[in-house]
């Protein structure tokens, strides 16, 4: 299920790649309209078309709202098979507005508080110090953009744009609060750690450690 863009169709398509490879297969494709406010008639009837399906699992590549609809719709039909979504999903709102609905549905993230490197702990005790609650995932990811384009600049010795972009697809392995930072020709991030957490009791819990990425791209 995911969102007519270009975020939701990439990730559907590379998400549909990698489980063929691995000898899984898709049996339905449904997406929706980004642009349009998030629609439970819309939902509605994507379960519906699926309900005369067999399958073992739904992923999710959109936006929190229309994925919190979907699950709700899901469950309401008795379908109660594991729900993996993508990082736009990772947010409060997901929550919110799914409820009890969404509890179990694995995400990935960029980010999690309870993951184990130093960098993550020391960026934890900076942020609980001055903000007094936890970093989320957009904090942490404001964090590293600051960061990482202020080493590049320095790097660069200049603030001009072309040089400063120059220096940031040389960065080899800059370190983040959310992984190492190593940039292709295109731009794309390259090797980056994927989170795996799941929704337990209204929060996110840290899943697992992160599983490295299948290769370069977003």
């Amino acid at each position: 299920y995911y969102s007519r863009d270009e975020y939701g169709r990439a990730l559907a398509n590379a998400f549909e790649e990698q489980l063929m490879s691995g000898g899984g297969q898709v049996v339905n494709r449904e997406s929706y309209d980004p642009n349009l406010s998030a629609n439970p008639v819309a939902a509605g009837l994507t379960v519906t078309t699926w309900s005369s399906w067999e399958f073992d699992a739904v992923f999710i590549a959109g936006g929190s709202e229309q994925a919190a609809l979907l699950v709700k719709a899901l469950r309401e039909r008795g379908i109660d098979v594991p729900v993996l979504a993508s990082d736009a999903v990772a947010t409060p709102l997901f929550l919110q507005q799914g409820g009890r609905a969404v509890e179990g549905t694995v995400l990935a993230s960029p980010f999690h508080t309870e993951a184990p490197e130093p960098e993550v702990r020391a960026f934890n005790q900076a942020f609980q110090a001055r903000y007094g609650r936890d970093p989320d995932v957009a904090a942490a990811l404001g964090y590293d953009a600051v960061r990482v384009l202020a080493q590049a600049m320095r790097e660069a010795k200049t603030t001009e744009p072309d040089k400063v972009a120059a220096a940031m697809h040389a960065l080899r392995g800059y370190r983040g609060v959310t992984g190492a930072f190593t940039f292709d020709q295109d731009g794309n991030l390259v090797g980056m750690p994927i989170r795996r957490i799941v929704v337990r009791d209204g929060d996110v819990d840290f899943l697992d450690e992160a599983a490295p990425a299948a290769g370069g791209g977003e």
